[in-house]
């Protein structure tokens, strides 16, 4: 399993060459949030395009880089993204915000995210991993019972 914040800043590189194509700037998911669609990659350079790499053309997940398939597209994608949403059980009350997820490198499966109640709650309890959620347009929605692991 992967996290979302240890993918970001990987160097992504091209499959046979080995040729650097910049760095891992952002993850995509789809619209239910239950999958990673791509990346976005920050190219090097002067201009610094950020560029869409479906998850698909991913090869091999490195401890220090990304293996791609092919050279990223010119054309940016605009999907959601997990972190940074607010957490709200299904009766509508506040539960949190994303602070991170994990996911399956084969498969582009997301695992779990990571949800924090608050700077004093993360200290004192630390972060929840729920598993059990999807994304809608008003944000992530957990079941009222919490589906805590």
């Amino acid at each position: 399993m992967q996290k979302f914040s240890e993918t970001l800043g990987l160097l992504a590189v091209q499959s046979g060459t080995g040729k650097p194509l910049g760095r891992i700037a952002g993850l995509t998911v789809s619209d239910s949030g239950q999958e990673v669609t791509g990346f976005s990659v920050q190219s090097k350079g002067l201009l610094r395009k950020k560029r869409f790499v479906p998850f698909c053309r991913v090869r091999h997940f490195g401890e220090r880089t990304v293996e791609l398939g092919f050279a990223p597209s010119k054309g940016k994608r605009n999907a959601p993204s997990l972190v940074g949403q607010t957490v709200r059980e299904t009766s509508g009350a506040l539960y949190g915000w994303v602070t991170d997820g994990l996911f399956d490198e084969n498969t582009g499966h997301v695992c779990a995210i990571e949800v924090s109640n608050g700077l004093f709650e993360d200290w004192t309890c630390g972060r929840i991993l729920m598993r059990d959620f999807i994304l809608r347009p008003e944000g992530v929605v957990v079941p009222t019972n919490g589906a805590q692991s």
